[in-house]
């Protein structure tokens, strides 16, 4: 009954601020650019996929038609280009495929990236990347979604709401009146930050729920909706407790203030960014000049290699060269040039994702040191654009390229020609989700029990708080 008093009294003082409402409708009208802005981002690299896409399908479906012209024809002796596996696999041929999207992709459209790429015969490292290309602007200063307005922002509003909860009671002496009315400290407080939290979580919450069947649709709300709410409203409920732990400290509001400003730097800024640098620095990725300078020399040797062996070859058969025996032997050396080249960079491409994983693993153990650091994981598996899921999908899509480009090596080795139906009976990729994606457990029980620790050292610090 006294706390609902007191909260009574205080949302008179609330509807009476035009600061409190300036800053909540900055911040849900921000909430709602960002996911704007995350959905047309996310449609730009999606219509650049579906486009390759289409142009994959409309080539695989003449290719078919052009082959069964041929093999009704009868004529042997005038198969098409594309009869060759060779041309078909090198050449003509692709299969463009992407990172399947979740329903709250778009919210952290610029937090993660999008993964696309074209599928050949061509050995992986030449593997093509799809996509947009990123404005320099952008890369600079950063992405911009809805993760970055929850992660930075929410609590800079928070700070500014309950920096002097208390300390600007006790500064203009009205905080021995309200106790005088029959208050006790710990009701009168809890309310103030049960009112601000309210206000704040549920404006937070309503521009989140829009943003959500905005992006995802109502098939977007269970579970990654209602997860996503939920870890977004419990690091909000960090920095609220934070900031009654912090008005506890007997300070006063510009100390508070600082100090809150301060937590928010460390916490949200400097734990992030030195994570990153010591992950950075225990697992660097290897030069990326050294790759290229490697894949160079490489292909220099093996192209040397394998012309040496096509001279060799035509001198002993010379009524081949200039044919088609001179155009399958071409397709052989490409093929074995790319596979020397790829046997010789394959311990640096290892290296590269093992530093990668190294890199990822750290940054997961230390994420604990920062709520910030928590909730922007957790929000960004959710939204299937966490680094796990993008590497289980690459993980699958190196297995598929293994596959597809064995059937036309196979092939190439052979000089056996392709036929219809077997272009009809090429594999098709297939992606399994990683299970967990939704739960979210360990981050959202750490960001509880920390906001319970600091709530109940609050509570337990009023009780030796001077009313004068």
């Amino acid at each position: 009954m006294m706390v609902a008093r007191v909260l009574r009294q205080d949302w008179v003082l609330l509807r009476s601020s035009p600061g409190l409402w300036i800053a909540l409708l900055l911040l849900t009208g921000v909430t709602a650019l960002a996911a704007a802005a995350g959905q047309a981002r996310l449609g730009l690299h999606d219509a650049a996929v579906q486009s390759r896409i289409d142009t994959a399908e409309q080539t695989h479906v003449a290719v078919i038609q052009t082959l069964q012209r041929w093999e009704q024809a009868g004529d042997a002796a005038a198969a098409p280009a594309v009869a060759s596996p060779g041309a078909l696999g090198l050449s003509v041929l692709e299969t463009p495929m992407a990172l399947p999207g979740v329903p709250l992709a778009a919210l952290a459209a610029a937090s993660g990236r999008p993964q696309a790429v074209s599928v050949t015969a061509h050995a992986d490292y030449r593997m093509e990347s799809i996509g947009i290309i990123e404005n320099a602007a952008n890369l600079a200063l950063g992405g911009f979604d809805v993760i970055f307005v929850i992660v930075f922002l929410m609590p800079i509003v928070i700070i500014a709401l309950t920096f002097d909860l208390l300390s600007r009671e006790r500064e203009l002496g009205t905080l021995p009146l309200v106790i005088a009315q029959g208050v006790s400290l710990r009701d009168f407080v809890l309310a103030r930050v049960l009112g601000r939290g309210v206000l704040v979580l549920l404006g937070m919450a309503t521009a989140g729920l829009v943003a959500i069947l905005a992006v995802g649709g109502p098939a977007a709300l269970w579970p990654d909706g209602l997860v996503w709410l939920l870890i977004a409203g419990l690091y909000g409920a960090f920095w609220f407790a934070l900031a009654l732990f912090v008005n506890t400290l007997r300070l006063g509001s510009d100390q508070n203030g600082v100090i809150l400003a301060s937590c928010w730097l460390v916490l949200v800024v400097v734990i992030p960014a030195l994570v990153s640098l010591l992950s950075a620095t225990l697992y660097p990725a290897p030069s990326r000049v050294l790759l290229t300078t490697e894949i160079r020399e490489a292909a220099a040797e093996a192209e040397e290699r394998a012309a040496d062996a096509r001279e060799a070859f035509l001198f002993d058969h010379p009524e081949l060269a200039g044919g088609a025996g001179a155009q399958e032997a071409y397709f052989r050396q490409v093929m074995e040039t790319e596979r020397d080249v790829a046997a010789t960079i394959a311990p640096l491409l290892e290296s590269f994702a093992d530093q990668a994983h190294q890199r990822d693993a750290l940054v997961n153990r230390l994420a604990v040191l920062s709520p910030a650091l928590l909730a922007d994981q957790a929000l960004l598996s959710i939204a299937g654009m966490d680094e796990a899921r993008a590497r289980a999908w690459r993980d699958a899509v190196g297995e598929f390229h293994a596959a597809w480009s064995e059937l036309f090596a196979d092939r190439i080795r052979r000089e056996v020609q392709v036929t219809s139906a077997e272009v009809e009976a090429l594999p098709v990729f297939g992606f399994s989700e990683p299970v967990g994606r939704h739960l979210q457990l360990g981050p959202g029980l750490v960001l509880l029990i920390m906001s319970l620790a600091l709530l109940i050292t609050a509570v337990a610090r009023l009780r030796r708080y001077p009313i004068t």
